[in-house]
């Protein structure tokens, strides 16, 4: 089995569980931005520390955190590199429990909620307006996700429903 299979089989499952302990969001989405984010389960956030996301631990999250540099985008500077704090998880699935949370509680994504069977709306409510609070700032997000999106599709695996 390749990476990308093991990636997937372990993603399904842990979205199974996620949902059994009643985690809301879009599945296919989900399942994208892990591969996108995580480099399918590679990156050392998702292998050392089960953050599959890019969660990063703000003033508000009172677990565990390592820092990290990362590459930020913003629409006055472009691309840079800087050190990130990030959340850390025991689990996947604990990964997963979170990102819901996150979804279903900052006011910044409650546009996204109707569209819990709707890939690419989903998605698109995800992301920022401008310089405003959303899930990331590439311009070429949207693109990217949904481009896995499909290749995860391809794999038999999810049903991109746009």
């Amino acid at each position: 089995m390749d990476t990308k299979q093991k990636f997937c089989e372990r993603m399904k499952e842990a979205i199974y569980w996620a949902k059994v302990r009643g985690a809301r969001f879009n599945d296919a989405v989900a399942f994208a931005q892990g591969a996108l984010e995580s480099k399918w389960g590679q990156s050392t956030l998702a292998k050392q520390y089960n953050n599959l996301f890019g969660i990063k631990a703000g003033s508000t999250w009172k677990g565990t955190t390592v820092e990290l540099p990362t590459w930020e985008y913003t629409s006055a500077k472009g691309w840079y590199y800087a050190p990130a704090k990030w959340r850390v998880y025991r689990s996947w699935q604990e990964c997963l429990l979170d990102y819901s949370n996150i979804i279903n509680t900052l006011p910044w994504y409650k546009d996204a909620l109707p569209y819990l069977n709707n890939a690419d709306k989903f998605l698109k409510a995800l992301l920022p307006a401008y310089d405003e609070p959303g899930w990331a700032y590439d311009p070429n997000y949207f693109d990217s996700v949904k481009n896995v999106g499909k290749e995860i599709e391809k794999m038999g695996y999810i049903k991109w429903d746009a």
